[in-house]
């Protein structure tokens, strides 16, 4: 990939294999749990991943959020914020918001593996058809 860039007042080229372009996206990934994985580079390391190795380093950036949300009633606003500050339930209410989204955005990506979308689905309670989406090369 040969990319051009302005930077610091100079036209410079760039050129990164999609390899090395994969490789420095895993170095530098996010690890941290306050922030979800973002599902559209994740799904663009997963069409450049080409090996089992690098297929197992992007599953450890997105299972720990899977497997929180799994064991965790993210999709259910307790009964008690009904009775606390309205400020504390407009919270609940957005961050709810914010992890179905990011659900439906890692059922829909189309590189991701099919047994990741379809947890997401599960917890989604949503059906999952994976004919109308391309197979990632694993």
């Amino acid at each position: 990939m040969t990319q051009t860039y302005y930077f610091n007042h100079k036209l410079v080229k760039v050129t990164t294999t999609p390899q090395e372009a994969l490789e420095q996206f895993l170095k530098d990934a996010p690890h941290s749990s306050l922030e979800l994985p973002k599902c559209q580079q994740l799904d663009i390391a997963w069409e450049l991943s080409k090996t089992p190795e690098t297929d197992a380093k992007l599953r450890q950036l997105i299972m720990p959020t899977l497997n929180e949300l799994m064991y965790s009633s993210w999709s259910v606003i307790p009964h008690d914020i009904e009775h606390q500050h309205a400020a504390k339930k407009i919270h609940a209410l957005r961050a709810r918001d914010y992890k179905y989204g990011w659900l439906r955005q890692v059922k829909s990506s189309p590189h991701f593996p099919t047994d990741i979308r379809q947890l997401a689905a599960d917890l989604l309670e949503e059906p999952f058809d994976d004919q109308n989406t391309e197979q990632p090369k694993n």
